[in-house]
């Protein structure tokens, strides 16, 4: 049975993913005009930043800092179960990133520990590779996997990340493209330890190892500084 559109909009209708105002008609489904004036990607470059080459991203792409009501906004995607807003923030990196530089690219997304994925139910970071791969052709690669439960990052101190995250990665299944670029794609980028994990696996991969490396994120954490003592 069809429900009504107009039923629908009236018992659950639009807010603004940020500041949770209804949406007018004009507005974009997910932003209101007023929040969507205030997000201008930000692109943070790693070259030669590290002297190890191969093991740190070419450059990080984020929407936002991970504060105020743009962390509410992605905690409520995380944990109140609003998929939709896997959506609302592809569209607006779509939108903020020339993802046509990325010739011949898959998207990798981060992988979920084995009880946070039972219990949520879904990855965000799937979600949102498989969104942006909606609107950029880009293919996503769902090629990582969490074999071990680990405690969560954000209940981690900065020097207990790194250690907490290592050896809890395997590639599940290997690509079938040989990509010159690879896209990893995740919610929120803090210490960058998550990151520099997926990196080492991805790079174990024989068809992985020759391809460039970037982060598309939604939120920039409070811990990142772009230096060397970060351990991206």
């Amino acid at each position: 049975m069809k429900i009504d559109q107009s039923l629908l909009a009236f018992f659950y209708p639009n807010k603004c993913m940020l500041c949770q105002k209804l949406l007018h008609v004009d507005d974009d489904l997910y932003v209101c005009s007023k929040c969507r004036e205030k997000i201008t990607a930000e692109v943070i470059p790693y070259k030669n930043l590290y002297t190890k080459e191969g093991e740190y991203p070419i450059q990080i792409t984020t929407l936002f800092p991970y504060e105020s009501e743009y962390r509410k906004a992605i905690l409520r995607w995380k944990y109140q179960g609003i998929r939709k807003y896997a959506k609302g923030f592809a569209r607006l990196l779509v939108e903020e990133t020339d993802f046509s530089v990325y010739d011949e690219a898959v998207l990798i997304p981060i992988p979920l520990a084995i009880s946070r994925k039972r219990k949520r139910g879904y990855n965000q970071a799937l979600d949102l590779a498989v969104e942006l791969s909606k609107l950029t052709n880009i293919p996503v690669c769902d090629c990582l996997v969490r074999h071990k439960d680990t405690k969560p990052q954000s209940k981690c101190t900065k020097g207990e990340r790194e250690k907490n995250i290592k050896n809890t990665m395997r590639i599940r299944k290997a690509c079938e493209l040989t990509p010159k670029n690879i896209l990893i794609v995740d919610d929120i980028y803090t210490t960058g330890s998550t990151i520099k994990e997926a990196i080492r696996v991805i790079k174990q991969e024989f068809l992985f190892r020759k391809a460039k490396i970037y982060v598309i994120v939604v939120g920039k954490g409070e811990l990142f500084t772009g230096g060397i003592e970060d351990g991206c």
